[in-house]
C-alpha cells in the first residue's frame, strides 16, 4: 500500500502547495517570511488531516483482497501514476502469496499426519 499512500499524499500536498504559491504571488504577496512559514506548516497539517482516514483504511485493507480494488480506485480518483497501481497490485499479490504459503506450512505441520510423521521420526532417532 505504501506507493499508493505516498502518491496520494504527494498529490494532495502538491495541489495545496500550488494553490498557496498562486495566492502568495498575488493576494498574499505582502506576507513576510514568518507568515509564509506558518502557511507552509498549515499545508503539511492539512495534508495529514485530509489523508489520515484514507491511508488508515488502505493499511487496514492491505491483506484483504478488496485492498487491490481500493488502490485502483484511489489511482483513478486522484489521477495517480498508473505504475503506482501496478506496483501496488504486484506487491499485494506477492504478500498474499507469501501469507498463503505460510498458512499452508502451518496447516501442513499441524495436520494429524504431520504430527504422526514427526513422532515416528523422534521414535526412530531414539
Amino acid at each position: 500500500m505504501n506507493p499508493a499512500i505516498v502518491g496520494l499524499r504527494a498529490r494532495v500536498r502538491a495541489t495545496l502547495s500550488a494553490e498557496l504559491e498562486r495566492s502568495l504571488a498575488t493576494k498574499l504577496k505582502h506576507l513576510g517570511a514568518t507568515e509564509r512559514e506558518a502557511l507552509t506548516a498549515m499545508i503539511d497539517a492539512a495534508t495529514n488531516k485530509i489523508c489520515h482516514k484514507p491511508t488508515s483504511r488502505l493499511r487496514a485493507l492491505s491483506s484483504d483482497p478488496r485492498g487491490r480494488d481500493m488502490v485502483e480506485v484511489l489511482t483513478d480518483l486522484f489521477d495517480l501514476p498508473s505504475e503506482l497501481a501496478a506496483n501496488e497490485l504486484e506487491a499485494n499479490a506477492d504478500a498474499h502469496d507469501r501469507s498463503t504459503a505460510e498458512a499452508s506450512k502451518v496447516r501442513d505441520t499441524e495436520s494429524p499426519a504431520a504430527v504422526r510423521a514427526g513422532m515416528r521420526e523422534v521414535e526412530e532417532s531414539s
